[in-house]
């Protein structure tokens, strides 16, 4: 069974959609560079003396707003719990610039707001995070209830990013509908130079037809999947970089295939 009616490859569907989201990736990590860069900036003129005049109640409050703004772009990117050590490292350039704009003979007053803004901000950042990898884990749980329908975003049963070493990492599930579903991680490594590979995930049991099969690339070089053979007892993905490796690389792939009785 080919492709064409079998599976929902996000990537190679939707070229445009990916586009945007990695160039959106790309600010949101250059403004979190953008915060650090400027704490040590910031921090080491207040160290050095040259920071000696309070910043007046209106301008504190608006730098305040500023700095807010520019950290929640930056946790956005971060916010499904996967890279925690790069929200640490926005909350203590926050809480450095904030130290370093703390001025002796500054407004009290503003000088609360200010501090309400930033740490008020970092909580609910932090806070939103949790939250969604406790969703996370909690749609993982609960994948083996239902079976996801034609076209249904994968990433609806997506559980939590294994480990680097990991090259499968599967769970097979009965469905309320009387169907099983199988769901879970592939990791295939790609030499320098390489462009091309092929997964094979086997079926065992095998299902009693040939299921629909949906595959997304999760993390590595841009790349289109295409599942090339689907059969009852297991299927073969084609994976194609969209330019040959410059590296040893991997390809992370969220992998779901169900079928009904």
């Amino acid at each position: 069974m080919t492709a064409d009616t079998t599976t929902n490859v996000h990537r190679s569907t939707s070229p445009l959609i990916f586009a945007l989201a990695r160039t959106t990736a790309h600010l949101r990590s250059a403004v979190a560079a953008l915060l650090a860069v400027t704490a040590v900036f910031v921090a080491s003129r207040r160290l050095a003396g040259a920071l000696e005049t309070p910043i007046g109640p209106l301008q504190l409050l608006v730098a305040a707003v500023l700095l807010a703004g520019l950290a929640r772009i930056a946790h956005a990117l971060l916010q499904t719990g996967r890279n925690r050590a790069g929200s640490a490292l926005i909350s203590t350039a926050m809480l450095v610039l904030a130290a370093s704009l703390s001025l002796p003979g500054s407004n009290p007053i503003a000088l609360l707001g200010f501090w309400a803004l930033i740490v008020g901000e970092e909580l609910w950042a932090w806070r939103s995070m949790g939250e969604r990898g406790a969703g996370s884990r909690e749609r993982g749980a609960g994948s083996g209830e239902q079976g996801l329908a034609d076209g249904d975003s994968i990433e609806e049963s997506e559980p939590m990013e294994p480990a680097a070493d990991v090259l499968q990492q599967l769970t097979l599930r009965t469905t309320a509908e009387g169907g099983q579903e199988l769901f879970g991680w592939l990791r295939i490594r790609l030499a320098t130079g390489q462009r091309t590979a092929s997964l094979h995930v086997a079926f065992c049991p095998s299902f009693d037809k040939a299921p629909q099969v949906q595959a997304e690339a999760f993390t590595g070089p841009d790349c289109r999947i295409k599942a090339a053979q689907v059969l009852p007892y297991g299927a073969r993905l084609d994976v194609k970089l969209d330019e040959p490796a410059r590296e040893e690389e991997s390809v992370l792939v969220w992998f779901h295939a169900s079928a009904f009785s």
